[in-house]
């Protein structure tokens, strides 16, 4: 009544309402709103703006809960888990189908098992091998064995029955006891033992009428568990993450590829029911997939490797995208599927492209493996064949190995292209030796070559026999001294068939055939290295006992199995070093090795990086320049020359002249420092030269070696006296006679 009889002013006006596009906004009491137009009216009671607050801010977390929601339903996760959950609904009829089956197979499994057990199936099959070949006593043993093994089994049964009944009888009585118990004593006036008891056999009772009840349905799943495949993997789980149509590749699908291939033995073990062992799961491995499987008895890799192109199919990829190779045993496959499309475009730019340098000891980086892992070639120690058809990039690939040991200033290269072409021109300024031809005169200056190099390699061992006795091969710190010529030296010959496709030099017995072969069995150990690349590697044009001495070797793409063999070595084709599968003008640059890397595979599938050379046609910017310049900006740097190999000519050396010289003005010097400045002035001629040569050089011109504080020296005026002798005899004797 007193709200009634209020004066007008005093009653509260009415809300006005919003403009459209006008929001409510919640200011502290007392506050006011931070944006114009924004406000509450002024008129409305705090429980309007209390509830219109609590509004604005149910809206708000209702907003963002429903964010969240729209975030989670639509992350990966949920996504991969309604197309799970949708996969399995487009099952659910094949998966029942598949489950019954699984049912029956595991009851006629384990009927299969009892009738073994029960007739001694295993020791009667030890019985019927032993009669077949002929073996009485282990047959007879076999069976004596089922006969000990059966009375056994009666006597153990007895056992137990007896067991059994006992236990059945004790549990009789007590539970006889416990019922009279339980119907005549009250339980409120029974012990708190005997109570506890009573709960706990209820509590027992209830837990075992429960497993009653689910006990078929653990027996339907022991059944479908013992009947199941028994196939790795759980794949049917991954296929609705794919959005593309190509298969997954996990265990099950690799078995169910392998089990496919037609080979017997495998087949017999599938129908077994057996399991196939996978040493390594497949996993991912760079742009693919990589496993190894230890293949059935009576299979081994080389089984699968001779179907790699049905494999391949199996698998839903190309041949060239599916590569085994035998593993670390002969029934080990190692096997790596590459992904749809994995292995088109070029591999990745060359690290060493714009900076760097390279410690050949350390070999090169050259390329990566199909699986993404990078290469690095061996120069030191080793030498190069590459072999395939032509234009698919063997010539670059060697290139570049030339490219690493240009950016090592301690090395010399000499290089011979039999291709009347500019592969090889950017390389000149940094090469000792470059021969670009076909001709006659090319053919016989390579010739040359490997004969200097064979005399070089000489000259080499008894350096290293006298600074490393016993050495097999140069050490570092020796192949950096500038005076002892032991740098690394290599030898790039590309198109060498031209050189053995030469009657007279070439051939079997040719002179040039004569010196590889010398240089291939001895100068990898003196730091000398042979690179060649051919693309006619048959017994014609690079003789088998030439190609059998390479250690390294990379085959291209090749057209037939015999190439691939001859280049790679027997049996490359049947171990699953194939070249044959990289496709042509498509994987170029792409070569098989022979050699693991330092892994347990024989053979390397390799990426190698492109360095190009300028092409006016294809507008290919030149790569190679850039590089060699900054090869020979490191030789400046280190104080290296091109010609590394100390010179040595045919004059004959003057002892006592280099002695005068290096006495260097001091009366007297011991001999010790005299052996020490003669091979620091000329190492060719006096490194390794002992106190015995010193003496001997000295006595041939009448000068003796004497004591000074009890070390032995030489005498300026005695090597004075010596040359002023010797040139006043050589004088007199050039005079003419004066009767003339």
């Amino acid at each position: 009544m007193r709200a009634l009889n209020a004066p007008p002013q005093a009653r509260p006006t009415p809300p006005r309402h919003n403009p459209p596009g006008r929001t409510l906004s919640c200011a502290p009491e007392g506050g006011r709103p931070s944006t114009p137009g924004t406000e509450l009216p002024a008129a409305l009671p705090m429980v309007e703006k209390e509830l219109l607050c609590e509004q604005g801010t149910n809206a708000t977390v209702a907003a963002r809960m429903v964010s969240l929601a729209w975030k989670v339903a639509h992350s990966p996760p949920a996504a991969r888990l309604r197309g799970v959950l949708g996969y399995r609904v487009r099952k659910a009829p094949a998966d029942v189908v598949r489950l019954g089956w699984f049912f029956l197979r595991g009851h006629a499994r384990w009927i299969a098992k009892g009738w073994r057990w029960a007739t001694h199936g295993d020791l009667r099959a030890d019985a019927r091998a032993a009669r077949l070949i002929g073996d009485r006593e282990s047959r007879r043993a076999a069976q004596e064995l089922i006969r000990a093994d059966a009375r056994a089994r009666w006597a153990k049964l007895g056992i137990a029955a007896h067991h059994i009944t006992l236990v059945g009888l004790l549990l009789t009585i007590l539970g006889g006891i416990l019922t009279i118990i339980h119907a005549s004593v009250d339980p409120a006036q029974m012990p708190a033992w005997l109570t506890g008891l009573f709960t706990t056999l209820g509590v027992l009772g209830a837990v075992g009428i429960g497993v009653l009840k689910t006990a078929p349905l653990g027996w339907v799943i022991a059944a479908v568990w013992e009947g199941r495949d028994r196939t790795p993997g759980a794949g049917f789980l991954l296929h609705p993450d794919r959005d593309d149509p190509d298969p997954w590749i996990d265990e099950r699908m690799i078995t169910t590829a392998i089990a496919s291939l037609n080979i017997p033995a495998v087949t017999r073990f599938f129908k077994d029911g057996g399991p196939l062992c996978y040493t390594i799961a497949a996993r991912r491995d760079g742009s693919g997939t990589a496993v190894q499987v230890r293949m059935p008895l009576g299979s081994k890799a080389s089984d699968v490797i001779a179907r790699t192109e049905l494999l391949a199919a199996n698998l839903g990829r190309l041949e060239v995208e599916t590569w085994p190779a035998v593993g670390p045993q002969a029934n080990i496959l190692d096997l790596w599927i590459a992904d749809p499309g994995a292995l088109d475009g070029p591999a990745p730019p060359w690290p060493l492209l714009h900076d760097g340098s390279v410690d050949v000891y350390a070999g090169v980086p050259w390329g990566t493996t199909i699986r993404g892992e990078p290469i690095t070639a061996p120069l030191i120690g080793t030498n190069w064949l590459f072999g395939a058809l032509a234009g698919q990039g063997k010539t670059a690939a060697l290139r570049l190995l030339a490219l690493g040991a240009a950016l090592d200033a301690t090395t010399e290269i000499r290089i011979i292209n039999f291709k009347p072409s500019g592969d090889w021109n950017p390389l000149q300024p940094r090469a000792s030796v470059l021969l670009v031809g076909m001709g006659t005169d090319i053919i016989t200056a390579c010739a040359d070559q490997l004969d200097e190099l064979v005399t070089d390699m000489q000259r080499r061992a008894e350096t290293l026999e006298r600074h490393a006795p016993g050495a097999n091969k140069v050490p570092k710190h020796l192949a950096a001294r500038k005076d002892l010529g032991l740098h690394p030296l290599f030898l790039f010959i590309d198109e060498v068939h031209v050189l053995f496709a030469d009657e007279q030099l070439g051939g079997k017995t040719g002179r040039a055939t004569l010196a590889m072969k010398t240089l291939l069995n001895m100068a990898r150990a003196f730091n000398i290295g042979l690179l060649i690349a051919t693309q006619r590697p048959d017994d014609r044009t690079l003789p088998a006992e030439i190609r059998d001495r390479f250690g390294m070797r990379a085959c291209l793409h090749v057209g037939n199995e015999a190439t691939n063999d001859m280049i790679l070595g027997k049996p490359a084709f049947a171990d699953g070093g194939r070249a044959t599968t990289l496709r042509y003008n498509i994987d170029r640059g792409t070569c098989v090795v022979n050699s693991g890397f330092g892994t347990n595979t024989k053979y390397t599938i390799v990426r190698t990086h492109h360095v190009s050379a300028h092409d006016p046609d294809t507008h290919t910017p030149d790569q190679i320049t850039p590089i060699i310049t900054r090869a020979l900006h490191l030789m400046t740097t280190t104080g290296r020359t091109i010609h590394a190999a100390p010179h040595t000519t045919d004059e004959p050396v003057d002892h006592l002249a280099d002695i005068h010289h290096v006495l260097r003005g001091q009366p007297r010097v011991r001999t010790q420092i005299m052996l020490t400045r003669l091979a620091e002035l000329n190492p060719g001629v006096y490194e390794g030269w002992s106190f015995s040569d010193l003496k001997t050089a000295l006595t041939h011109h009448g000068v003796e070696i004497s004591k000074s504080h009890g070390h032995s020296v030489i005498r300026a005026r005695d090597i004075t006296h010596a040359l002023t002798h010797r040139d006043t005899t050589h004088h007199r004797n050039s005079e003419p006679d004066a009767g003339n």
